[in-house]
């Protein structure tokens, strides 16, 4: 399908930041995995692993979604 000049480049921007909050959600899953390996206090470690689940279910796996659909349609 072919798509006008105006709507590539809306497609390009909504893949740009869809795949750049994408790299920043994975960065903050890294973060949290460290802190729960590393972890000294029982509650500390179990935080990190309750905002692990939060993050992967809300951030990481639809901006993954959403960067590869735009992906494809561009």
């Amino acid at each position: 399908m072919q798509f006008s000049l105006s709507w590539r480049k809306a497609l390009l921007l909504i893949y740009l930041t869809c795949s750049l909050a994408w790299m920043g959600a994975i960065a903050a899953y890294l973060i949290l995995a460290l802190k729960g390996l590393s972890g000294t206090t029982e509650l500390g470690t179990r935080a990190a692993y309750l905002g692990m689940q939060d993050v992967g279910w809300t951030a990481v796996v639809p901006l993954g979604f959403a960067s590869v659909l735009t992906l494809a349609v561009n």
